[in-house]
């Protein structure tokens, strides 16, 4: 297994550099100490953080949908639910025509599925 390089390892990089670079736990620690104190703006040899205030969402109050508008949702949710499931039967009779024509053939004359182009 290769060995990575000292510079690698400690996190610094090879140019030779005064700035200090400094670890993933530093850097954590440096993000918990100025959220919990309210900095807003951190720069450290090299490190330059900024933090953006987090505004607190206001209450939502429940959406009120009168009656005759909620039985017009249902209904138009069920209408297109109702479509889509004769698409989905008729796409799966185009399939069966396909990839299986004697069993196509077999529900049109036994009466099961009614052909609509003839």
């Amino acid at each position: 297994m290769p060995k990575l390089n000292k510079n690698l390892q400690r996190g610094t990089n090879s140019m030779a550099s005064k700035e200090r670079f400094f670890t993933t736990e530093e850097i954590c620690s440096i993000i918990n100490s100025c959220s919990s104190n309210g900095v807003r703006h951190f720069l450290y040899q090299g490190l330059d953080l900024s933090f953006v205030p987090v505004e607190q969402s206001p209450t939502i109050d429940p959406v009120f949908i009168p009656e005759p508008l909620k039985q017009q949702s249902l209904s138009q949710a069920r209408e297109a639910f109702e479509k889509e499931e004769i698409k989905y039967r008729e796409d799966e009779l185009d399939l069966m025509q396909i990839e299986d024509p004697l069993r196509y053939e077999e529900l049109l004359k036994s009466g099961d599925i009614v052909d609509e182009e003839t």
